[in-house]
């Protein structure tokens, strides 16, 4: 019998109220000279390196280099 596949134990937030719950509580709009996102991130995110947001606009996670975009609140 073949091994099992591994089972993921951890699944990204797919829903605004899911990011919210898992931390995700801050608004905020990142603007770059190409973008402008609606995301919700973590309050002690690090917003001058890489740092994981929920994008609202898109409903999905993101990966976002602080350091491209002017962060303000929303």
């Amino acid at each position: 019998m073949p091994p099992s596949e591994p089972r993921l134990t951890h699944r990204p937030p797919y829903s605004e109220a899911a990011a919210i719950a898992a931390g995700f509580t801050k608004p905020v709009i990142a603007d770059s000279s190409m973008h402008t996102l609606e995301l919700l991130i973590k309050p002690d995110a690090d917003l001058d390196g890489t740092f994981a947001a929920y994008d609202r606009g898109e409903s999905e996670m993101l990966s976002v280099n602080g350091w491209l975009f002017s962060i303000s609140p929303d």
